[in-house]
């Protein structure tokens, strides 16, 4: 869901843009790490992130999701 989404915004810095095409094993273990940080979201706040900081979102917006996705993910137990 997240990459569909991502593959899809219109504004991807060069990295986003990297992640979404690129073949080698690098890009696809961090598509899978950052598909799997989303799913640690609760699934109600999916479709709100997708909305309003992926599709709209800009270079910024965008990468700075993907970094809050990590961040999120290493501090939810907390």
């Amino acid at each position: 869901m997240l990459m569909e989404a991502l593959r899809a915004a219109p504004h991807k810095s060069p990295w986003a843009a990297w992640l979404t095409t690129d073949d080698g094993t690098a890009a696809s273990e961090t598509r899978e790490f950052l598909e799997s940080c989303f799913q640690t979201v609760p699934e109600t706040k999916h479709a709100g992130i997708i909305k309003k900081k992926i599709t709209p979102g800009d270079t910024a917006q965008i990468d700075a999701t993907l970094h809050e996705l990590v961040a999120y993910t290493g501090l939810w137990p907390f």
